[in-house]
């Protein structure tokens, strides 16, 4: 949506408006006004370590059929680095918004493959050791204001950190199952996918999670050749450029 499409006023039941938006942020910045913790810069510069991407050489696949080779690169970014002023140690910081309450959405910090994955990027940007990864959860709700919560964002409630660890075997886990699913994936793309019509699905459940899957209505059509092209522009996804480092899983080939 645009700025100027989004729904404005706190009695709508938009749990996304601009006000909703700078209420939760000027409530956030309330609840951790005395923050213990400190973002520290990039290493080597004056920049905050803030959005700050990686990209890791996991393996090469190789396509059983034209015996072409494929790297296959994680990539991403990291929200946040940030140092305890009470213990020193580096906490990556992950800030998730959530229309669960934060009681349910504290069951999946673990297990959590992006949180695994993502802690996993962290350490490959940096020679210190960082202790854990915690998960800043925010409440996204449309509840009401009132006379107690002008602006339906509850203070003590609506925001919550967890802290997590991941052990060297999580990571080693967390590998196994991400070579994997690429190279389920890959054998899809080049190897099943062209003699099908469509790719394996989870239907409703994927269908609506994160406010829905934006190519649901897609899958209604069965991807109509006129709907498509009046409601989609196909471009190649590109994320190498996100990257500031590439590095090497320990014992697998460079790219």
């Amino acid at each position: 949506k645009s700025h100027e499409a989004l729904p404005l006023g706190f009695e709508s039941d938009e749990k996304r408006s601009i006000e909703r938006g700078i209420a939760i942020i000027e409530a956030y910045m309330t609840r951790y006004a005395n923050d213990p913790y400190t973002t520290i810069k990039v290493p080597g510069s004056d920049k905050d370590f803030v959005e700050v991407g990686f990209a890791v050489h996991i393996f090469d696949w190789l396509n059983p059929q034209t015996q072409v080779v494929y790297p296959v690169v994680f990539v991403g970014k990291i929200d946040r680095i940030m140092r305890s002023q009470i213990t020193g140690a580096l906490v990556n910081f992950e800030t998730k918004t959530t229309s669960r309450s934060l009681s349910v959405f504290q069951q999946q910090v673990k297990p959590n493959h992006q949180n695994t994955g993502y802690f996993f990027g962290a350490k490959t940007l940096i020679a210190e050791p960082i202790e854990s990864t915690i998960v800043d959860g925010i409440f996204v709700s449309s509840r009401q204001p009132s006379k107690k919560c002008p602006t339906g964002v509850e203070i003590e409630n609506d925001f919550g950190r967890f802290p997590t660890q991941r052990s060297p075997e999580d990571i080693d886990e967390w590998l196994d199952d991400f070579r994997d699913t690429a190279a389920e994936f890959l054998m899809w793309k080049f190897v099943y996918g062209p003699t099908r019509t469509h790719w394996p699905r989870n239907a409703p459940t994927a269908c609506q999670m994160f406010g829905g899957c934006r190519y649901r209505d897609a899958c209604v059509v069965r991807a109509d050749p006129t709907y498509m092209s009046k409601m989609f522009v196909r471009r190649e996804w590109q994320p190498w450029p996100l990257r500031e480092k590439l590095i090497t899983v320990p014992g697998e080939g460079d790219i």
